[in-house]
């Protein structure tokens, strides 16, 4: 029994260790893209989207399955060159067009309704949360100090979930979608986010840090419903984690779930709420 204990002690500490190494590269591959903007950020948001959609499809795992994979990946691929390139019309195009692509792909693939609809729709839903950091990043004047504000709420949400959880643990807070989750975690998240968001908008030299703080909160929230979201979906298809790709985490979607639907509830506070006028 001890040795048992002793064992899954050491695996979690070497779990624990690649998880840290990874994130270490991870976000700087990150930062710097963010701080040097253009077409390498593009390049970057763009790779993570197609990875997130490979990742999403093979889940479903449709039939054919390679063959619908890699229609995804291309009209995402597509897509983004006609963000980059054309304005936000072509891009919506662009984008409707590769889903209703993926949708009919997979029904020709008799992969059933179900199926097929959650495959399409996981192509319009990774697709669009790059997208929309995209958008951010791209923002005039404000978009690197914006991104970075949106990149360390969502960092902040995740480490805070993750040491908060294990230090305090207590009540489970969606144990029917994901078991490991807790209050604690998810409060904890929410405060490093806080701190870490009025922390930038001050580095920044944001008019309204409060606001920013503010802001930061419900980022948390959008970060940690992705996250949910994703557990869902993973439980749903059965599987433990989107992929390997990422020693100590996971596939990519894994490290993006709550990334994507954050820039999502960021665009849309920028384009029908406050705008930016509180940074």
């Amino acid at each position: 029994m001890e040795r048992r204990l002793a064992s899954e002690e050491a695996q979690q500490r070497v779990e624990l260790q690649q998880r840290i190494v990874s994130a270490i590269v991870l976000i700087a591959m990150a930062l710097a893209a963010t701080l040097h903007g253009g077409a390498q950020a593009a390049a970057v948001i763009a790779a993570l989207a197609l990875f997130g959609i490979y990742e999403w499809v093979e889940m479903f795992r449709p039939q054919p399955l390679r063959l619908i994979q890699w229609l995804a990946v291309a009209a995402m691929g597509a897509t983004f060159i006609t963000a980059y390139f054309l304005g936000p019309g072509e891009t919506a195009l662009a984008g409707s067009l590769s889903a209703l692509g993926v949708f009919l792909a997979s029904a020709a693939g008799r992969s059933g309704w179900r199926r097929t609809f959650w495959t399409a729709f996981g192509s319009v839903y990774v697709g669009a949360g790059c997208l929309a950091l995209l958008y951010t990043r791209n923002t005039p004047e404000h978009g690197l100090g914006l991104t970075v504000f949106l990149l360390l709420a969502v960092w902040g949400t995740d480490m805070g979930a993750y040491f908060f959880g294990r230090w305090l643990r207590g009540p489970r807070l969606c144990p029917a979608i994901s078991p490991s989750k807790t209050w604690a975690g998810a409060f904890g998240g929410i405060a490093i986010a806080a701190i870490l968001g009025y922390a930038t908008a001050r580095g920044f030299g944001v008019r309204e840090p409060g606001i920013a703080s503010g802001f930061a909160v419900a980022l948390a929230i959008a970060a940690q419903l992705g996250d949910l979201f994703e557990s869902y979906i993973k439980r749903r298809c059965g599987v433990k984690d989107s992929g390997q790709l990422i020693p100590g985490h996971g596939g990519m979607l894994d490290r993006i779930d709550g990334l994507i639907a954050a820039s999502l509830f960021f665009m849309l506070l920028q384009v029908v709420g406050e705008g930016i006028s509180w940074w």
